[in-house]
């Protein structure tokens, strides 16, 4: 039955000639699972259908090139030449055989094309480099036309291979959103100067491609609904004139993102609002007649919201049917709480895009490889202890359980989540919660015993009987003498509630944890200082988070000494001493240590006596970050 907050998610939808079943979109996402030469692979027709079966109303396949010229990243669609036709046939067809409507994105990189991926210099509407780009050259007037002529007859070739409809990507830093960008176009011949000359590329497209493909085949518009920070940008009023323009020529829908020079409002992270471009979306929908597609970390919640509003025609959910590609299914059956959050973590893009490898996900470490990682019965049901709930554990546990065993799960804390709790408290990081929330809720779902406040001894394994065990103790935290002495304290006590207010703190110890307690303690009126030995905080942090986290700091006047070794500790303060040699105390009411990984061997010891099988999983067999840890566990639940 239809969830009644939802409802509206559910009601079909149309698109110029198409007919969708519902109004979820999945908005198109460069994964990295197509060859390097641009085919389709079998890895990318699994990734598609799973979210096509989990019930999305359509499904636009990630951005193809019309043009050879035009590719931005190594792994990168080609709908350039008539010879990819197949493979895009065979994606089409998976797609749609589950019930969803499959359409096709277009996009060039213009002057984010890099000569290594193409051997030939980038080329744009202006002469404007990107950040950390060589300039690119201006492109002529007749090379304008034939781009557009290359865009229409990949319209052509999208409709040939079975898709049933066509996104041009206008959005973001691309060709197309150079050209109406005033930011990137400074042109004086047809194609630049005012708002209707810069927008002459989507409309002159649209009219060619029109010529092909005949008025019946849907083409929609992404475009930027605002560039922020970006002098001479886009603002919501001239992208509402560009909508109307588009529709004028003849798309049939528009689809409303955002840009900026840092992608925060285009690839948007835990540190901005769920939501936050719905009303540029409005805006643009009071611009035009043909349907608005909204995104923006949207939830199914927020997205019924939206359309019940009328801010939108359809709600576009990108990263969270990343991270569950039932999302469809279990919102329209009223399972809200069964939906695998997105944190907005941003690994997928730091250790996908921007590193031109395949994306991966924090939280489904099934992404891409959907079929190699389906989750089978076991053999065997086997009873299994896990020790430790944090994300390892947490993930060991539900894989194991889903698989038909046993588990019990052991945590000695009061309170399940180990670093998920402890990094959740910090400023917006409270997707954290929303993920323990979910892996606990699942862990009840599956049977899962968990025992909170009991301490994983041997005498308590050997009580269980367990056929094998599973170590995800985590990090242990900073051992020292003094630890528990008045004035110092670990990371992981910040992070865990101990509250402290209107002090001088110093943080001994640099990494993300640290710089996320300095957020949390300079926010409760506390004067921070960052000690680290290292030539960088928080080196390991995603970029996008990092700049973000850092100016949080810098803004909340946080000191930060990097190259700097920690020498005494006197009872005012804490003495340090620079690369150059130089001492200097610090005044400190509070000394506060970051964490080590610390593995207890003699448990260790005593279960290879007690079990048959031992597996260690997470922060206690080798440091990383959350998503390692949830891919260790998951390992080690397929392994049982």
């Amino acid at each position: 039955m239809t969830s009644t907050t939802v409802e509206k998610l559910f009601e079909p939808g149309r698109i110029g000639s198409l007919e969708l079943k519902n109004r979820l979109i999945m908005p198109p996402m460069l994964m990295g699972y197509c060859s390097e030469d641009g085919y389709v692979t079998e890895r990318a027709k699994d990734y598609y259908e799973a979210r096509a079966e989990g019930g999305v109303g359509m499904v636009i396949v990630e951005s193809a090139m019309p043009q050879p010229a035009g590719k931005m990243f190594r792994y990168y669609l080609d709908c350039s030449d008539d010879k990819f036709l197949p493979g895009l046939s065979e994606l089409a067809e998976v797609i749609k055989r589950h019930g969803a409507r499959a359409a096709l994105q277009l996009g060039d990189g213009g002057r984010e094309v890099r000569f290594d991926m193409t051997g030939k210099h980038p080329v744009g509407p202006s002469p404007i480099a990107a950040r950390k780009r060589e300039v690119p050259r201006e492109m002529t007037t007749s090379e304008v036309r034939e781009t557009i002529a290359s865009f229409a007859r990949a319209v052509l070739r999208a409709k040939q291979a079975g898709f049933e409809g066509v996104e041009i990507h206008g959005a973001h830093v691309y060709l197309v959103a150079q050209f109406l960008s005033g930011s990137t176009n400074v042109r004086s011949d047809e194609y630049g100067g005012n708002t209707r000359n810069r927008a002459r590329f989507v409309t002159e497209l649209v009219q060619e491609a029109r010529e092909l493909v005949g008025d019946e085949f849907p083409i929609w518009l992404r475009l930027n609904g605002v560039e922020d920070d970006t002098p001479g940008g886009l603002t919501v009023e001239e992208s509402a004139a560009i909508a109307r323009l588009a529709q004028e020529a003849g798309y049939d829908a528009i689809s409303v993102s955002a840009g900026s020079p840092h992608y925060d409002s285009s690839i948007q992270s835990m540190y901005l609002p769920r939501g936050m471009l719905l009303p540029v979306a409005a805006a643009i929908k009071q611009a035009v007649d043909v349907p608005v597609i909204a995104v923006g970390r949207l939830t199914a919640e927020l997205g019924n919201q939206a359309l019940v509003r009328g801010d939108a025609d359809f709600i576009a959910i990108g990263r969270g049917l990343m991270v569950d590609p039932e999302l469809p299914r279990k919102a329209q059956e009223g399972r809200l709480d069964e939906i695998a959050p997105c944190i907005g973590g941003l690994n997928c893009v730091h250790r996908g895009v921007l590193r031109d490898t395949p994306i991966t996900c924090t939280v489904n470490a099934a992404l891409g490889r959907e079929r190699e990682l389906a989750l089978l019965p076991a053999p065997r049901a086997k009873t299994v202890a896990v020790i430790g709930s944090g994300p390892a554990g947490l993930e060991a546990a539900r894989v194991a359980a889903h698989r038909g065993h046993s588990v019990t799960l052991f945590e000695r804390d009061g309170e399940v989540g180990g670093q998920l709790r402890l990094r959740g408290s910090a400023p917006h990081k409270g997707t954290l919660g929303d993920l323990t929330n979910y892996l606990t809720g699942q862990l009840k779902k599956e049977g899962v015993s968990i025992r909170v406040g009991d301490e994983a001894n041997a005498a308590a394994i050997s009580a269980l009987r367990p056929d094998a065990v599973v170590v995800a103790g985590g990090t242990a935290g900073c051992r020292w003498d003094r630890e528990h002495e008045a004035g110092v304290t670990t990371i992981d006590d910040v992070l865990g509630g101990e509250r402290i207010r209107n002090t001088d703190v110093v943080i001994v110890g640099g990494d993300t944890r640290c710089c996320e307690g300095a957020d949390l303690l300079s926010e409760a009126g506390n004067s921070v200082t960052i000690v680290t030995s290292a030539r960088r905080v928080a080196p390991e942090a995603v970029g996008l988070i990092r700049r973000v986290l850092l100016q949080n700091l810098a803004d909340k006047q946080v000191t930060m000494l990097t190259d700097t070794q920690l020498g005494a500790i006197t009872p005012t303060g804490i003495e340090v001493v620079g690369k150059d040699g130089v001492r200097e105390e610090l005044k400190a009411g509070l000394v506060v240590f970051g964490g080590d990984v610390a593995l207890d061997l003699d448990l260790v010891g005593s279960l290879r006596g007690l079990v048959g099988e031992v597996f260690l999983a997470g922060d206690c067999l080798k440091a990383g970050e959350i998503q390692d840890a949830i891919f260790d566990g998951h390992r080690v639940g397929r392994l049982l």
